[in-house]
């Protein structure tokens, strides 16, 4: 099933910073490990749980990550998802919904079976100030600091804070202090804002970023193997080989099967022939 590029990125987010995930979004405690939701039969009507960690002290911390703001008709799908996770495990859950494309107050409870509440935590990224952000990190940067993996995180979801810049703005401004400052899993954030550029620019607008990071190893990556040639479409057998040559580098550096997917616009049977590889 084809995936909105924010639930992708979020969730290879997630695992980037999954010893800090948690306390990005207000929750206490240390993970333990994340458990794979595949691995915990979490589908119904082909539903699938976003995101979940086991942590140290034995509960689940659940993550749903919307675009779209549905009401009770999401809460009702999350609560599914947690009742058959504590059918099956038995453990006490507690689910934290992110909100973006500018979402506010969303609704965090509903009321069934005569007297059930359901609840859950909502994020709504709208409410961050990606200005102030912004230049918290590039003050630190400058003054040689490293920035902790809170804060790499914030350069990632930059993008669909609030605060009243452009998503150009604020993908330029981001991708530029990743080049032009030692920022730790470099190459990871790059990936993961150029996919935000994918979604939110025009192609005006991506012009400029493929211009931007066309000299970091991003952008020799994606650009000179032509990403935007029309991959997804249908590759020349020249442009093709190059994407295979993507997906491998990608793979080697631990990127997860939709992301890579999502880069180089190859289908589930090529990657899964050179994951075999």
């Amino acid at each position: 099933m084809a995936q909105n590029k924010e639930d992708l990125i979020m969730k290879r987010a997630m695992q980037v910073f999954a010893k800090y995930a948690p306390k990005y979004f207000g929750h206490g405690g240390k993970v333990k490990s994340i458990a794979h939701t595949e691995d915990l039969i979490m589908t119904l009507n082909d539903m699938r749980m976003d995101f979940v960690f086991l942590m140290e002290d034995d509960t689940y911390i659940h993550f749903e990550f919307q675009t779209t703001n549905k009401g009770i008709k999401d809460l009702v799908r999350f609560n599914i998802y947690d009742l058959l996770l504590f059918q099956k495990t038995g453990k006490p859950i507690k689910t934290y919904v992110v909100y973006s494309s500018d979402i506010k107050n969303p609704k965090s409870e509903y009321t069934y079976g005569g007297g059930n509440t359901y609840k859950v935590t909502p994020i709504c990224m709208a409410d961050k100030n990606a200005i102030s952000v912004l230049e918290h990190i590039e003050n630190k940067l400058k003054k040689g600091e490293p920035l902790t993996d809170i804060e790499q995180m914030d350069l990632v979801f930059a993008p669909i804070m609030g605060g009243g810049l452009t998503k150009e703005d604020v993908l330029s401004k981001a991708l530029t202090m990743t080049m032009e400052y030692d920022v730790q899993k470099e190459e990871e954030i790059q990936a993961m804002l150029y996919t935000f550029a994918l979604k939110f620019l025009d192609e005006g607008q991506m012009d400029k970023i493929k211009e931007l990071v066309k000299m970091s190893p991003l952008g020799k990556m994606l650009i000179a193997e032509g990403r935007e040639a029309g991959l997804a479409e249908g590759l020349a057998e020249g442009l093709l080989e190059k994407a295979v040559e993507v997906a491998k580098t990608l793979f080697k550096k631990g990127m997860d099967f939709e992301f890579v997917q999502e880069i180089t616009g190859l289908s589930s049977e090529q990657l899964k022939e050179i994951q075999a590889q």
